[in-house]
């Protein structure tokens, strides 16, 4: 039976699990958007992997989201990441660490 092959637009986002109880400085992570061709099921299954890498580099203290963000589009894609980008850009907020994932 041949599986059916779908392009996704994505990008990872992780940031404290409470945020209305953050002390200091909130540690944001966040990918750039990315294209991967593949099934739905190769596609869940990175979803877990950006959650176990989400986890293992967080460094707030109440834990971690891991947020895999797919979209139709790149340019839908890439207008959500601005928003993202922008968002964390204030640097007397967020410490970011940009990922390879």
């Amino acid at each position: 039976m041949h599986k059916e092959l779908k392009t996704y637009y994505y990008f990872c986002n992780s940031h404290s699990m409470n945020r209305q109880q953050v002390v200091g400085k909130e540690y944001i992570l966040y990918t750039k958007v990315k294209k991967i061709e593949c099934e739905q099921e190769y596609f869940r299954k990175l979803t877990n992997e950006w959650g176990n890498r989400a986890n293992a580099d967080c460094k707030n203290s109440l834990g971690c989201t891991s947020d895999l963000n797919s979209y139709e589009t790149f340019e839908a894609a890439d207008n959500e990441f601005k928003k993202i980008e922008k968002r964390y850009s204030d640097t007397s907020k967020y410490i970011v660490k940009v990922l390879d994932f």
